[in-house]
């Protein structure tokens, strides 16, 4: 319609084509007729800061705006609206991204908003991408998945939104949406995806030929298809999976190597030389100087539980290691393999008993596909001649090569996704997997949510076929509940007249801010550091990385002072989880410092209803960067980042106190003034929450939709509407971390 590019098939010139690459940057294609762009064979088609309005491709093509056949197509920042094909007779409304050629330049699209009702007989309602590349999209800045909804069930629907980015309202074959095939690789975030339908399968998505689609916080709604009212999962043929091996020698300065090796004092450890104790463990690594070892003396034994643990990307393809099991008392020795990220196990391979002052070569372990972690568990035995010691882990993974097979498998696999009144005539409501692989992460796309607006719960299913027809890979361990749970009606209800500061009704025209503020009072000692050596640069890294590590503001961490560790004397069981920290009694640092410091924050401005609830969460905080690591991590890098010597050399904390006191007494007014960290139910400020509710409580448009009338009363919406554009004392709802 606008521009054809076509290359060495309509050339005699072979070095003319080898080198065609065509660039469009900063352009509107409107209007068109025969699409906008069309590419054959082209080395390298590169569209940037496009804008593709009402174009529209003849029937029996493809691509309402774009058709890319066998070209290397480079698309990003790009906005596609009402581009269409006449009768709806083609694959890919908007666009179409085609390749079988070996050698052609893998395609990329990314960052593009599609927008506009598309209705076709062919496959792939808006995006036809039938080619070995990515296709990436974030639709929001903010997460439509698992947010605003609760583990009791749904209690609220969400208002589908309109002038952003949504994947919606698109009709195709296959694939209402999108159509992915050809080993394609393709990420949807943050995005909403409904309204869309497929005469056949996929309501919104289809995915085939070994491709893959990743949703990430999608919320997945009123999409249906005969199979997959959300997605269909399907495929014979692909690319052969080639495992490529990765060894763990633990030679980096004694690092773990990205391997969790747990806590306390049943921690494993990263050694060179002696274990130390007599009778039992290695006097050197198997190579090189560095071995990883779990160690038995007391409190360690009996039967003392050991986790050394690595998830990974691809599904784990083998398993082999040098252990070395020397002593009177060893335990058991278990390797085990996860395909649910740890949430259950299966022993692959068991070794116990005395095997002799050596080292070991396992037996090579070879897995199946499905399993994408690895824990070598070790129950210590009856006494302290019990050290078991690894080295030298080969752990291989499934990877890509060229060579085409047919036993290749599609994968989809959604994080925190939900599913809401997605619907299939004949099976799977949310999900069709057609003997593929589905894996799902903290969401809730397994169960049935056919015509469920409330008391769908997360733990079971309601009657009837399950959300995922055909098989799916379900964890579920860690996942977050947001709260306070969102309700379609604010909680507690307005009254006519409502106070949205603390009661009693300010006397005067501004509101009376009341403040409860609350100090927690923190101690830790970081090893490794002299307090003398502290100056101001230190001090400002170690309230950064106190403040980074727990998740707090810095603004909050208040008199920050440093002295010298041995002038406190650390309580019993401080003192005792220090000793394991540092050495489990056999040597000490010869260096620590006390860190003390106060949380200052306002109750009033949290969620949290008394002071000891705010104080109880600053403390787990606190306690989870210093038990986890992340403190010290922290630190050591931002030390390193800024060429600080002096807190490179920590090496580790402990938590000694916690204290806290509040400038009032836990009563808290019952006026709605706690403040929600995270905002049910789009992590929202008070001037986004009240266009919310003024939209799902007050506006005609939307009580004729649902045949309600206002349940909150004329006076309360007045009240609404009018904190649409107030000014509040502070952002009092804020993303804290990435949702």
């Amino acid at each position: 319609g606008a521009v054809a590019m076509l290359g060495s098939d309509r050339h005699a010139d072979p070095a003319f084509d080898d080198h065609l690459k065509i660039v469009f940057k900063e352009n509107i294609f409107d209007s068109n007729v025969g699409g906008a762009l069309h590419a054959t064979s082209v080395t390298e088609f590169d569209v940037n800061s496009a804008y593709f309005l009402n174009n529209t491709q003849v029937a029996g093509m493809n691509g309402g705006a774009i058709a890319s056949y066998n070209a290397g197509l480079v698309l990003d920042y790009a906005t596609f609206t009402n581009n269409t094909i006449i009768n709806g007779d083609g694959d890919g409304g908007q666009l179409y991204v085609f390749s079988n050629a070996s050698d052609s330049k893998a395609a990329s699209v990314s960052t593009c908003s599609f927008e506009g009702k598309q209705e076709l007989t062919g496959d792939g309602g808006t995006v036809y991408f039938d080619a070995a590349g990515t296709f990436a999209e974030t639709c929001t800045d903010r997460a439509h998945g698992m947010a605003g909804f609760t583990s009791s069930g749904k209690k609220a629907d969400y208002v589908p939104l309109t002038g952003v980015d949504v994947m919606a309202n698109s009709k195709a074959r296959n694939g209402g949406f999108m159509y992915l095939s050809g080993g394609a690789n393709a990420t949807i975030a943050q995005c909403q995806v409904y309204g869309n339908e497929a005469t056949n399968d996929g309501g919104a998505f289809y995915v085939t030929d070994a491709s893959k689609l990743f949703l990430d916080s999608v919320f997945l709604s009123d999409n249906k298809a005969q199979r997959g009212g959300g997605a269909f999962v399907g495929g014979k043929g692909g690319k052969e999976s080639s495992p490529t091996s990765n060894t763990y020698d633990f030679e980096d300065a004694g690092g773990t190597q990205g391997w969790d090796t747990g806590v306390d004092y049943n921690a494993w450890t990263v050694l060179s030389g002696s274990t130390g104790s007599g009778s039992t463990g290695p006097s050197s690594a198997y190579a090189g100087s560095y071995y990883v070892y779990a160690e038995t003396s007391q409190p360690n034994y009996p039967s003392a539980a050991f986790d050394l643990t690595r998830e990974y990307e691809n599904d784990v393809y083998s398993i082999a290691f040098q252990y070395h099991m020397y002593g009177d008392t060893m335990g058991t020795l278990e390797v085990q393999v996860s395909s649910d990220s740890f949430s259950s196990y299966s022993t692959v391979k068991t070794i116990s008993g005395n095997k002799g002052n050596s080292w070991q070569t396992a037996s090579t372990i070879t897995l199946s596909t499905g399993y994408d972690a690895v824990r070598f568990y070790y129950t210590s035995g009856s006494s302290y001649t019990g050290d078991v010691a690894l080295d030298d882990i080969t752990v291989a993974e499934y990877g890509e090569s060229t060579t085409v097979k047919a036993s290749a498998l599609t994968l989809l696999r959604a994080d925190e996704t939900i599913g809401l009144r997605n619907d299939a005539s004949d099976a799977g409501e949310n999900i069709f997997n057609d003997n593929q692989v589905v894996k799902l992460k903290c969401g809730d796309l397994h169960l049935n949510t056919t015509n469920v607006t409330a008391g769908v719960s997360l733990a079971r299913p309601a009657n009837g076929p399950r959300g995922v027809v055909g098989g799916y890979r379900l964890n579920s361990a860690g996942c977050a509940v947001p709260t306070p749970k969102p309700t379609m009606l604010p909680t507690p209800l307005p009254t006519s007249a409502p106070t949205f500061y603390p009661t009693p009704t300010p006397t005067t025209s501004q509101p009376t801010i009341e403040t409860v503020l609350v100090t927690t009072t923190n101690e830790i000692t970081l090893a490794g550091i002299d307090a003398s050596d502290v100056g101001k640069e230190e001090k400002k890294i170690i309230k950064k990385s106190i403040a980074t590590s727990a998740g707090v503001d810095e603004s909050d961490i208040y008199n920050l002072e440093i002295t010298d560790a041995s002038s406190r004397r650390l309580s019993e069981a401080a003192a005792s989880k220090a000793a394991g920290l540092f050495g489990r009694g056999r040597r000490q640092l010869s260096s620590s410092a006390l860190v003390s410091f106060d949380v200052i924050m306002d109750l009033l401005l949290t969620n949290f209803t008394t002071s000891a609830q705010l104080s109880s969460s600053i403390e787990e905080l606190v306690t989870e960067a210093v038990d986890s690591g992340d403190l010290v991590t922290t630190i050591t890098t931002l030390a390193s980042s800024e060429g600080n010597t002096v807190l490179t050399a920590v090496s580790a904390s402990v938590i000694v106190s916690t204290t806290y006191t509040s400038t009032k007494v836990d009563t808290v007014t019952g006026a709605p003034t706690a403040v929600y960290e995270n905002c049910p139910p789009l992590y929202m400020t008070p001037n986004e929450l009240a266009y919310y509710m003024d939209a799902v409580l007050c506006e005609e448009d939307t009580l004729e939709k649902h045949g309600t009338v206002s349940q909150i009363g004329e006076t309360a919406c007045r009240y609404v509407q009018d904190m649409k554009s107030g000014t509040f004392p502070t952002q009092r709802c804020k993303l804290t971390g990435a949702p």
